[in-house]
């Protein structure tokens, strides 16, 4: 029976593997299904790649735009607080990235717009004594590198992926296909 669910976990873990290098998704490359995707028509890699890189910075910051993998990367952008949220009023913010690609000859352009909430590392340190490995309930016993110390406050904060935003996705590839014709 050991065998069999070392088998199954190794398995697993090399499909994963394979999926991975087979979607490029360490080059940073969008994976397909992600966001909304567009036909951008008649227009050259180049004139979209531009194209886009302008429209995209009409939204978010740019960060960083590699035309030899076509991926255009943007900063986080923080978010107004929204009443959707009944308990707690933890900050969002969105983030953004596009691929524009060349298949069979037709310019694609996929966009990916996720709002986030940061909050995930409060839930963990908040957890009961119960549920933490290296906790006896007793205050102090935890020293400060368990608690998160010598870490940068960029480390500290926890975002997790909320939701994706098609509305802002559909807006940026609408700008984008009107700027290009």
């Amino acid at each position: 029976m050991k065998r069999f669910a070392l088998t199954i976990v190794l398995g697993t873990a090399m499909f994963a593997m394979m999926g991975c290098a087979k979607l490029n998704l360490d080059q940073g490359a969008l994976a397909p299904g992600r966001g909304s995707s567009r036909n951008m028509g008649d227009a050259s890699y180049q004139q979209a790649f531009a194209t886009a890189r302008q429209v995209l910075a009409q939204y978010y910051t740019i960060a960083s735009a590699n035309p030899d993998t076509g991926v255009i990367k943007c900063k986080p952008k923080a978010t107004a607080p929204s009443h959707e949220r009944l308990i707690g009023g933890s900050p969002a913010r969105q983030v953004a990235t596009m691929e524009i690609s060349q298949k069979n000859g037709a310019v694609v352009a996929q966009v990916l717009v996720l709002q986030q909430r940061q909050g995930s590392s409060a839930r963990q340190q908040m957890g009961y004594s119960t549920e933490r490995h290296n906790y006896s309930g007793k205050p102090g016993d935890q020293t400060p590198a368990d608690l998160g110390a010598a870490t940068t406050s960029q480390q500290n904060q926890a975002w997790e992926n909320e939701k994706p935003l098609h509305n802002v996705e559909a807006n940026i590839l609408d700008d984008l296909f009107k700027a290009l014709h």
